[in-house]
């Protein structure tokens, strides 16, 4: 069978299905409908017996109305979904089937053959041509009509019960007459839940000592001539009565003013019925009454807690000190605030006319106190307070000044080098290092060595300590050689928590001079160099050290106190670069304590 007899055969079943179907459907849904409107007609004959007056109890009329007005509703719905559309041609053909009975299948199967493409197999084809026989047969008759057309005797017969009712010719019934019943009960019922309707103005209000006020209440439906106000005042324990006009409008108004702080509590009367009770307070804007500031110092600074009360603008504090603040009001508050110039906002703990909040401080910024009072009131001007920062500055060192850059020193002088150092700070010095590495004169970038940090700790730390660093090179002295260079810093730090500051000197250096010869003279020192220089052919001589032979090692004098007319370096604000002027053993001036008593045996 080829595709276009197929398509042909196709439309067939298609048009004789439908038709089917459209008989199907009217019959189905004509009982749906006919089922539903018997349903709508009985309660609309209900409602009519029911609601033509003899009930005088609104609540029960009005549910009446609504459950006959729920049921109506409920039959609409149930009725479209009940309703029967269109199908399509394969679950209409298997309804077909069902009335049939004796089909066998046989229409179902080619209504489902005739939708795969061509060609077919002969058996199929046989199927399908047995088919399109049995599709000739009146089906239509096969449908039942009877519970069709008794529901719509039925539906008949209570349409012209419900016209004869609603029309009013029997006595007592009739369509006005029950929606009279049903307005007069809805009234009734309105009037029992809301006899009265009216407002009250301003309500609940809070206002500032001085401001006039009207009180009063406004009848929205009804109303009454004459209003008796009650008032009673937080002042006085007796209730003030006070009989008031209403005008065309409905109002009834009263102007309530106080130069005092007080609250009005007001009532209005009419009839049997009271209004609630409406507040009118007046009272003032808050105030800062107090304020207590307490500085909780970092445990590094060993500082007790620093307390202050009176109102103030301006707390000053170190970076990491914790700041307790308390507040006293004149009224209670609902909530504060203080607010940072960066934004940040710290609510404040509230009870009572009391607040209180607690931060640390780190950053040098402006804030803005602001709260809500009980009344809804806010300060008239937020109260301004600058957070300062204290800087905990770096230690101050001082070194004495004959530490220089290239200090000449023997070997056997630099074992015994000592000097000693000053250390300031205002919360404690905590330690004081230091750093050396060892190089030569010719390249003294290139390290060649780097020492250990010489460490002198101070425990406890305190302000003022003097670190005395002895014999440092000692080690160093038994290999120092002619041109090693020892260069050494001095770092100082404090006690500051969680990093410590710290202090840095310039950098001191020290070169190793060669040992004379027994009863060589200084001059016979610098001879000596300057020939040699000349001799191995060396750059050209930018310094000329004095090398002097037979001389003994003299380190730190043993008392840091002298008594020269100049000031003690240990005690001096400053770090001063002129030299003392030391004689040595032999009357000779030396310009650093290392050559301080060297001279020629």
């Amino acid at each position: 069978m080829s595709s276009e007899p197929m398509n042909d055969v196709q439309q067939q079943f298609k048009r004789r299905i439908d038709r089917f179907g459209r008989a199907r459907r009217r019959v189905a849904n004509g009982r749906q409908a006919y089922a539903a409107g018997v349903s709508m007609l009985g309660v609309g004959i209900t409602a009519m017996l029911l609601l033509r007056g003899w009930i005088a109890n609104p609540f029960v009329n009005c549910a009446l109305t609504l459950i006959g007005g729920g049921l109506l509703v409920w039959q609409f719905v149930r009725l479209a979904r009940r309703w029967e559309w269109r199908r399509e041609t394969l679950s209409e053909s298997f309804r077909l089937e069902d009335l049939a009975g004796d089909l066998n299948s046989r229409l179902i199967s080619a209504v489902d053959f005739l939708k795969r493409p061509a060609p077919v197999a002969p058996l199929v084809a046989a199927l399908i041509e047995r088919a399109c026989q049995d599709l000739d047969r009146p089906f239509e008759h096969l449908i039942d009509r009877s519970a069709r057309n008794r529901l719509r005797v039925r539906f008949v017969l209570l349409l012209v019960l419900f016209l004869l009712l609603g029309s009013g010719l029997i006595s007592g019934f009739g369509f006005a007459r029950m929606g009279r019943t049903v307005t007069r009960s809805a009234v009734e019922l309105r009037e029992i839940l809301f006899p009265t309707r009216y407002e009250l103005f301003p309500g609940t209000t809070v206002c500032r000592i001085g401001t006039p006020m009207e009180v009063g209440l406004r009848f929205t439906r009804f109303g009454y001539p004459d209003v008796t106000m009650l008032t009673a005042a937080s002042d006085r324990e007796e209730v003030e009565r006070s009989v008031l006009k209403a005008d065309a409008s409905g109002r009834v108004v009263v102007t309530l003013e106080s130069t005092v702080e007080r609250e009005y509590r007001v009532r209005f009367a009419f009839g049997k019925r009271m209004t609630e009770e409406m507040t009118l307070v007046f009272t003032t804007t808050p105030m800062i009454e107090n304020m207590q500031v307490e500085l909780v110092y970092p445990l590094y600074t060993r500082l007790v807690p620093k307390e202050s009360e009176g109102i103030v603008d301006r707390v000053t504090a170190l970076a990491g000190t914790r700041v307790n603040m308390g507040f006293v009001f004149s009224k209670g508050l609902k909530s504060a605030v203080l607010t940072f110039d960066d934004t940040t906002r710290i609510p404040l703990d509230v009870v009572g006319r009391f607040a209180s909040l607690s931060f640390v401080h780190a950053l040098e910024r402006g804030a803005i106190l602001q709260v809500e009072d009980i009344h809804g009131f806010a300060l008239d001007k937020p109260h301004v307070i600058d957070f300062g920062l204290t800087v905990d500055k770096p230690p101050k060192l001082f070194v004495p000044p004959f530490l220089k850059a290239d200090m000449p020193l023997t070997a056997d002088e630099l074992g015994g080098f000592t000097f000693g150092v000053r250390v300031e700070d205002d919360f404690g010095a905590a330690k004081c290092v230091v750093k050396w590495h060892k190089s030569t004169t010719d390249k003294p970038n290139q390290v060649k060595v780097k020492g250990e940090p010489i460490e002198r700790v101070f425990i406890p730390p305190r302000p003022t300590v003097v670190a005395v660093f002895e014999n440092i090179f000692r080690e160093q002295s038994q290999t120092a050689e002619g041109d090693d260079l020892f260069t050494f810093q001095i770092e100082a730090f404090d006690n500051r928590e969680p990093k410590a500051q710290s202090t840095v000197s310039a950098s001191f250096s020290i070169f190793i001079r060669g040992q004379g010869s027994e009863g060589g003279t200084i001059n016979d020192g610098v001879d000596n160099i300057t020939s040699r220089v000349k001799r191995d052919g060396g750059p050209r001589v930018t310094r000329v050290y004095t090398q002097v032979g037979g001389s003994r090692v003299i380190g730190m004098p043993s008392k840091l106190d002298t008594t020269e007319s100049g000031k003690n370096e240990f005690k001096s604000d400053r770090v001063t670069d002129s030299r003392r002027e030391v004689t040595g053993a032999r009357g000779e001036t030396a310009g650093d304590y290392g050559k301080a008593f060297s001279g020629v045996k």
